[in-house]
């Protein structure tokens, strides 16, 4: 129960952070006219809150499905250098896949040059750097699993809108110190009742 407590209090930093829901204006009174359909906007549930839940839970399922395959496959579990290997290939086939299925992909083919038309010696540099990312995350899925990750990368996420609104001088909402509370809670939540490991 603490455990569901705390995944959830991190989900709910992490909309708040994003600005996908805001905690002030659930009880901020609707002002009739353009402000009503403006506010009713920017607080979509179908096109914002909706959306980043599903994005959420299936990474999430990503995830775990991840963790398992490096920490549990063969009893040993697998080596996250083959797992990232494998997805690589994985997501080059489905990339091809799409580029031949589309108007776009196909006409990019036809093109002088192709999809390497505007590549330049550069172009390695982020392909290298997603290549490493891909390494680190199984290496993090091996030895840390999935749910510390996403506590990770809220608190980097965090850390980041801290030092952009130190750097251009701007102050925090509301709704980012409580996303901030939130993640510091529900980490201790986390990190002091850990899961408890089932007995066979």
């Amino acid at each position: 129960v603490v455990q569901m407590a705390a995944l959830g209090m991190l989900l709910f930093s992490s909309l708040l952070f994003q600005g996908s829901l805001s905690f002030s204006k659930l009880f901020q009174k609707k002002v009739e006219g353009d402000g009503a359909e403006k506010t009713g906007a920017h607080t979509s549930f179908s096109k914002g809150i909706l959306p980043c839940m599903a994005a959420a839970f299936i990474s999430g399922l990503a995830g775990a499905l991840s963790q398992k395959g490096v920490q549990m496959a063969g009893g040993k579990g697998r080596s996250p250098y083959l797992y990232t290997m494998e997805l690589s290939v994985y997501s080059s086939f489905s990339l091809l896949i799409s580029m031949f299925a589309t108007k776009n992909g196909r006409k990019s083919l036809s093109e002088e040059g192709g999809i390497f038309k505007h590549w330049t010696p550069l172009s390695i540099v982020p392909i290298a750097c997603r290549a490493l990312g891909g390494i680190l995350t199984a290496m993090v899925h091996k030895h840390a699993g999935a749910t510390r990750k996403g506590f990770a990368l809220i608190l980097g996420l965090i850390m980041t809108g801290v030092t952009q609104s130190w750097i251009e001088g701007e102050s925090l909402s509301a709704d980012e110190w409580t996303a901030m509370v939130l993640v510091i809670l529900s980490s201790y939540l986390h990190l002091s009742y850990p899961p408890m490991a089932k007995v066979m």
